[in-house]
């Protein structure tokens, strides 16, 4: 399975954070919500409490959601 973007005509992909998160994106990149948190990394956490509370045990492909890094497009 082709799993880059091309084929799926994707020209861009959003991230949304606060603009504090900023320094932290740009020196360790982008990283899932579980890391940022375990590391220290967020400045500030604009999520809303309930909705992560929802996706917290959520899997995907055998890991939990928070486990990934969340792009929209």
């Amino acid at each position: 399975m082709d799993l880059t973007a091309a084929p799926y005509q994707i020209d861009c992909l959003y991230h949304l954070t606060s603009p504090d998160n900023l320094p932290s994106i740009l020196r360790n990149g982008l990283l899932s919500r579980n890391r940022v948190h375990r590391d220290g990394y967020v400045a500030q956490d604009i999520a809303l409490p309930t909705v992560n509370q929802r996706r917290s045990d959520k899997e995907v492909y055998g890991r939990l959601l928070h486990d990934y890094a969340s792009l929209y497009f």
